[in-house]
């Protein structure tokens, strides 16, 4: 049985305070809400409903009332992702985050664009449960520009393949020379 959850929205085009009450009445009449009340003041919606219910049905609720959620998206850089596995987890920890409408992550950029209710999750939030899944994350383009920060990791993912070639090359050279030394000297070659 699913327990209820609190969930924060912003919505738009408030206006009035009748404006106020057909928002709360579309978003009490989605089936799973348990209350629902709507802030003319802040433009806030606060809603408790089943744990199961789809983020999607009281953000359509208020689409159809005239009044939408406010949306945002956020990008993370996320480290340690080697497969499609481990998209599979950082997408799975950020869609668990109560807000979150949609979550992608690109393997080969290391990156995830996370959209989400404005008001009910932060970006902060986000970071940290795809660190709590084991991926290491941060809100991009914090502390330096995008275009330093990507000439940063990719020369710090040159430098440790650089390391990781010479390692390799310095454990096959042994084999290399007793396998094919015996080539070079005439009557040792079997």
């Amino acid at each position: 049985m699913a327990h209820d959850t609190e969930i924060a929205l912003q919505i738009t085009g408030l206006n009035c305070a009748g404006c106020a009450g057909r928002a709360e009445r579309a978003l009490a009449g989605v089936a799973g809400v348990t209350s629902a009340s709507v802030n003319l003041a802040t433009a806030k919606g606060q809603v408790s409903a089943s744990s199961d219910l789809p983020l999607s049905d009281l953000t359509e609720a208020l689409v159809r009332a005239g009044y939408p959620a406010a949306q945002s998206t956020v990008t993370l850089q996320i480290e340690g992702l080697s497969c499609a596995s481990c998209v599979g987890r950082v997408e799975a920890a950020l869609r668990a985050v109560p807000g979150v409408l949609a979550a992608d992550v690109n393997l080969a950029a290391e990156r995830a664009e996370v959209t989400y209710l404005t008001g009910a999750t932060r970006g902060a939030d986000l970071a940290r449960a795809a660190t709590a899944a084991g991926y290491p994350a941060r809100l991009r383009g914090q502390g330096m520009d995008e275009a330093a920060e990507d000439s940063q990791r990719k020369a710090d993912e040159i430098r440790s393949l650089g390391r990781e070639v010479l390692i390799a090359a310095a454990l096959a050279l042994p084999v290399f020379v007793i396998e094919m030394g015996g080539h070079m000297i005439p009557g040792v070659h079997l």
